[in-house]
């Protein structure tokens, strides 16, 4: 099973793929982990992204640690959630991107994650994603990444 959508020009957001976070054991684990990989590039590319992201916590991390993907943005600190967000670049321009330019693709990554899961970020109810996006925000401005789950 995969879930998950894409988020413009900074790629495609994991919700979840059970062949690599639920890999079998032994010699099928590494098999599971690359179909895994091998699915969400197809996705990837029918959406023409150019990076894969996804939360994941500790049980999680070392599977899409696996698959490529490398640790991008902490934690915050105050989120109960305490996910961290993984990223895999998919081509050279957004590795050089995610290099040089990290807290920028940061930014707009956050920005349309937001958008994609509060039906209004101006809204009474959205206050709590607001704060998330100003903490974010105000870490980024300091070349920090720091990941906050607010969701509705």
């Amino acid at each position: 099973m995969v879930s998950g959508w894409h988020l413009g020009k900074t790629g495609f957001q994991i919700d979840y793929l059970t062949a690599i976070e639920y890999p079998r054991s032994g010699a099928d684990r590494s098999r599971d982990v690359s179909a895994g990989l091998a699915i969400l590039r197809q996705i990837a590319n029918r959406h023409h992204a150019k990076a894969l992201w996804v939360e994941v916590d500790a049980k999680m991390r070392d599977n899409y640690a696996a698959a490529g993907f490398s640790d991008f943005a902490k934690p915050d600190p105050t989120d109960p959630a305490g996910l961290t967000m993984m990223v895999l670049p998919l081509d050279a321009a957004m590795a050089q991107r995610l290099t040089h330019e990290p807290a920028a693709v940061w930014q707009e990554h956050v920005q349309s994650w937001y958008a994609s899961n509060w039906d209004d970020l101006n809204s009474r109810a959205a206050a709590p994603a607001r704060a998330a996006l100003a903490r974010m925000d105000a870490a980024a401005q300091h070349g920090e990444c720091i990941w906050f789950q607010a969701l509705p």
